[in-house]
C-alpha cells in the first residue's frame, strides 16, 4: 500500500472522511472498476499504461462538504492521484470541483451522486447509479466525459468547449446550454429579457454571460441564479380550483383577442384551434362587424377521433351554456344532450377538455406578454437584415450566425412578418436534420397583434411529412426552447447590427449583402 497521508495537512474539503480512503496502485484495484470505464479500456489498450498510477479508494458512502478533485490530499501528493474510486454513494454539500481541465483526477462512483454543483472537466466522471445536481452542472473542455448509468438531473446542464456526456436513463434539466450566450432570460417580461440567468456578481463576462469558475463561488449558500429564474423553474403550487363550465368560462375562451382576424378557409366564424396529445380543441366566435354581442360562442372538444363534446350558447340565448355529445364513429353519430346518462368517456372529455382549453388560453396570453410584436418588427427593420429580402429564395432569405440560421419574411399583401430560426441537430441514428422555429406576427379580431410560434422537427421534410406544431397554446419544452431561442437571436442580431453600423460586417458575409451595406453607407471601405 502506498501512503499519501503521512505528514500531509488536510483541507476542510476532505475533513476526516478521506482519511479512511486507501491509497492503492491501479493494477491492485482494476477488478473493482466498471469494465466500461475509460480508465480500464484505455489502460488495456495501451498495455497497462496506468498500472502504477495511484488510486484513492473509499469503501461505503462518502459525505463531504466539498470535493476538490485538484486537492484530494491537501499536499504535494495531489498531482500523483490518478483516480478517486467511491464504492458506494457520494454526497457533497456544495461542489464537486476541479480547476485543471486538461488531465484532471478522475472520479468513479459505483452508487448514486448528489451535490449542489458539479464543476468539472479534463477527466472521466463515471456514476454507476443516478446523478442529482441541485443547481449547476458544468462540464468544460473536450478532454472530459460524464458517464451516468442511471438517471441524471440538474437545474442547468452546461457542456462547453466540446465536453461530452452519456446518460443511460432520463436526463432532466430546466435549461441545457453549449454556449453561455444561450443562458438568457426568456420567461419574464420587461428589461430582464435577454439578460443572463446568473446573478451579475457571478459573471466574468456580461457580454457572453459566462460565469466564473472560481471555487469560492460554489461554496456559498446564495443561489447563482436570478430570483426570477428560480421562481420560473420552481413555481409555487397552483391551488386554483378547476374552471367551472359556465357562461363566464365560455366567454373567456372565445374572446375576440384570441381569434385570428381572418376566418379559416371556407368558414364564416372566427376560430382558433390546437392539438394536445390525443385531444383536438377549438374555440369559435361568430360576430357581425361592429356588433357588440356575438351571434354564437362555442368550444369543440374531440378525443382520439372517437368522441366529441360541444359546449356552446344556443341560438338566441347568449347568456346560456348548452352541451352536446356524439360518437365520431359507428352507426349512431347523432348529437345528444349532455347529461348524467352519457357514457364515461364523454364526461371525462367534458371536464378534461374544458380544463385544457383554459390552460391553453392562459399559455397563449402568457406567451403574448413575453413576445411583443414590436420586438420582431425591430429585428426585421435592422440594416443588417435589409439585403435578405426574398424569403422564398434560399440564397437571399437569411444567413448563418454561429450555430443558428436566421431567415426573414417581410410583410406584404400576402404574407405576415416572420422570423425563422433554424439549427442542425442529430437524431438517435446519427442523421442530421434542420429543426426550425417560426415567429409570425398575426392580426387578431380585436385589432391587436400576436406572435404565433410554431416548430418543425425537420425543415427540409416534404410537405406531406411536415410535422409543424403550433406552440402558443400547448406550451411544453418546445415553447420554452422557442422563447429562449428568440431572445438569444434578438441579442445576437442587435449586437451584429451594432457592429455593422460601426463598419464591421458579420463573419463571412454574402457578397450581395456587402454590396447593399456599402451602397447604403453602412460600410465605408472595401473588405
Amino acid at each position: 500500500m502506498v501512503s499519501l497521508w503521512e505528514g500531509q495537512p488536510f483541507m476542510e474539503v476532505a475533513k476526516m472522511t478521506l482519511r479512511n480512503a486507501q491509497s492503492l496502485l491501479f493494477n491492485q484495484i482494476k477488478s473493482r472498476l466498471p469494465s466500461d470505464c475509460w480508465a480500464i479500456q484505455a489502460g488495456d489498450l495501451n498495455d497497462g499504461e496506468f498500472d502504477e498510477e495511484i488510486v484513492l479508494v473509499h469503501e461505503g458512502t462518502l459525505h463531504v462538504p466539498t470535493l476538490d478533485l485538484d486537492h484530494l490530499t491537501g499536499g504535494e501528493a495531489d498531482d500523483a492521484v490518478f483516480l478517486l474510486l467511491v464504492e458506494g454513494d457520494l454526497i457533497v454539500d456544495h461542489a464537486i470541483y476541479n480547476e485543471e481541465t486538461d488531465g484532471a483526477t478522475g472520479l468513479i462512483v459505483t452508487g448514486n451522486v448528489r451535490a449542489r454543483h458539479l464543476i468539472v472537466g479534463g477527466q472521466e466522471i463515471y456514476v454507476g447509479g443516478d446523478l442529482n445536481i441541485r443547481e449547476l452542472l458544468w462540464g468544460d473542455y473536450n478532454h472530459g466525459d460524464l458517464i451516468v448509468r442511471g438517471d441524471a438531473k440538474a437545474k442547468i446542464w452546461a457542456q462547453t468547449d466540446g465536453y461530452r456526456s452519456t446518460v443511460d436513463g432520463t436526463t432532466t434539466a430546466a435549461l441545457r446550454v453549449n454556449e453561455w450566450e444561450d443562458a438568457v432570460v426568456w420567461f419574464a417580461p420587461g428589461p430582464l429579457q435577454g439578460a443572463s440567468i446568473f446573478r451579475p456578481e457571478f459573471l466574468i463576462d456580461e457580454e457572453t454571460g459566462e460565469p466564473s469558475r472560481e471555487q469560492a463561488i460554489y461554496q456559498q449558500e446564495q443561489s447563482l441564479f436570478l430570483r426570477e429564474f428560480e421562481e420560473f423553474v420552481e413555481p409555487s403550487e397552483d391551488t386554483d380550483a378547476p374552471p367551472e363550465v359556465n357562461i363566464d368560462g365560455l366567454i373567456r375562451l372565445t374572446e375576440p383577442s384570441l381569434m385570428p382576424a381572418e376566418p379559416l378557409e371556407d368558414e364564416e366564424a372566427y376560430t382558433y384551434q390546437f392539438y394536445l396529445n390525443d385531444l383536438y380543441l377549438r374555440g369559435v366566435l361568430d360576430i357581425d362587424d361592429g356588433a357588440s354581442t356575438p351571434n354564437y360562442r362555442g368550444v369543440y372538444l374531440e378525443q382520439s377521433d372517437e368522441y366529441a363534446v360541444l359546449i356552446e350558447t344556443p341560438p338566441g340565448q347568449p347568456g346560456t351554456v348548452f352541451a352536446r355529445v356524439r360518437h365520431l364513429e359507428g352507426a349512431d353519430t347523432q348529437w345528444y344532450q349532455y347529461d348524467d346518462r352519457v357514457p364515461e368517456p364523454f364526461r371525462q372529455l367534458y371536464h378534461i377538455g374544458w380544463q385544457a382549453m383554459h390552460a391553453g388560453v392562459s399559455m397563449f396570453e402568457r406567451t403574448r406578454q413575453l413576445l411583443e410584436p414590436a420586438m420582431l418588427r425591430e429585428l426585421l427593420a435592422l440594416p443588417l437584415v435589409e439585403p435578405y429580402d426574398d424569403y422564398y429564395d434560399d440564397d437571399r432569405n437569411g444567413f448563418w450566425s454561429g450555430d443558428l440560421y436566421y431567415a426573414f419574411q417581410q410583410e406584404d399583401d400576402e404574407h405576415y412578418p416572420m422570423l425563422k430560426i433554424g439549427r442542425e441537430v442529430e437524431d438517435d441514428e446519427g442523421e442530421e436534420r434542420m429543426e426550425a422555429y417560426y415567429y409570425e406576427i398575426e392580426p387578431m379580431l380585436d385589432g391587436s397583434e400576436a406572435i404565433s410560434v410554431s416548430y418543425t422537427p425537420d425543415d427540409d421534410a416534404d410537405e406531406e411529412d411536415d410535422e409543424e406544431l403550433d406552440l402558443n397554446y400547448v406550451g411544453g419544452d418546445h415553447l420554452k426552447e422557442g422563447l429562449r431561442l428568440f431572445f438569444v437571436a434578438r441579442k445576437q442580431l442587435l449586437r451584429s447590427n451594432a457592429e455593422l453600423l460601426e463598419g464591421r460586417p458579420p463573419h463571412d458575409p454574402d457578397k450581395f449583402a456587402v454590396r447593399h451595406w456599402r451602397k447604403q453607407g453602412y460600410l465605408k471601405s472595401k473588405l
